[in-house]
């Protein structure tokens, strides 16, 4: 069964590079620039995992985070920060909403192994 990522990214580049990955890589992608919607698209789609930035329009990634670990429906589906964001004071708070960091700029095969932690693909059983 194809999983499917959320991506949350304001910047329409940054957007456009983590889809055109991802869809290569199989993973159905569901995406937006803006935390608002993120809460439409991930209650509509229940994906298997969100990919998303801190700073964003509207609302924070740390509030979204918020509202997701409430949710009884998404409070399960594991959070990837993919940020540049590097605020001391936030990494707590970034760390105790998210179960994974990457930092901005990320290669491929760093987010790659990553997502595989977090879905059991079997061909991606064997990355790190």
């Amino acid at each position: 069964m194809t999983k499917t990522i959320l991506i949350v990214e304001d910047n329409e580049a940054s957007l456009s590079l983590l889809r055109d990955f991802l869809e290569e890589e199989g993973y159905r992608v569901v995406a937006t620039g803006e935390g608002v919607e993120a809460i439409a698209l991930a209650l509509e789609h229940l994906p298997d995992l969100v990919l998303m930035d801190i700073q964003l329009p509207n609302i924070s990634g740390l509030v979204l985070a918020d509202f997701i670990r409430g949710n009884v429906n998404l409070k399960n589906i594991p959070i990837v920060a993919v940020t540049a964001y590097e605020v001391r004071e936030e990494e707590q708070l970034l760390t105790a909403k998210c179960d994974a960091i990457v930092r901005k700029p990320f290669s491929f095969d760093e987010l790659n192994a990553v997502i595989g932690k977090f879905l059991t693909d079997p061909r991606r059983a064997s990355l790190p």
